[in-house]
């Protein structure tokens, strides 16, 4: 058997890794420094807890990121509303529907006493209307 033949596990020459090369040259990608993840944090966390004076009142940014947010919801826009939500449900401020209840179910009027309701209900409609009367005579 010679080096030159082709076949399953044994690509062409042209293409077979060169030698002192890496099969991946790029290599696996460094870690993300977890202490810069930590000061973006920190700065969003004091960026939000940072004071901002609106119409003379004092807010925190965080706070009027929230009434924007609010008021964005509320001129109808879906992923305002939705992101709403989401932040709402976070805070434990939307209540699931109660499970379980009461169900009234009015007591059924005799065959007299819906007749007697039918009738009253009816009799405007019954009395003819002046009106009526003088098309009905043409």
């Amino acid at each position: 058997m010679s080096d030159d033949q082709v076949g399953y596990g044994k690509p062409p020459k042209r293409h077979r890794f060169r030698k002192g090369q890496s099969g991946n040259p790029r290599g696996r990608p460094k870690k993300v420094n977890q202490t810069v993840r930590n000061t973006e944090a920190e700065i969003l966390k004091r960026l939000g807890e940072e004071p901002v004076m609106i119409n003379g009142k004092p807010c925190t940014a965080l706070e009027l990121e929230l009434r924007m947010l609010v008021g964005k919801a509320m001129r109808g826009e879906l992923a305002a509303m939705k992101l709403l939500d989401r932040k709402r449900d976070a805070a434990g401020l939307l209540k699931p529907a109660p499970v379980g209840g009461v169900l009234v179910i009015p007591r059924a009027p005799s065959l007299e006493e819906w007749e007697r309701e039918a009738c009253e209900s009816q009799r405007k409609y019954r009395e003819q209307q002046p009106d009526d009367e003088d098309i009905a005579q043409d």
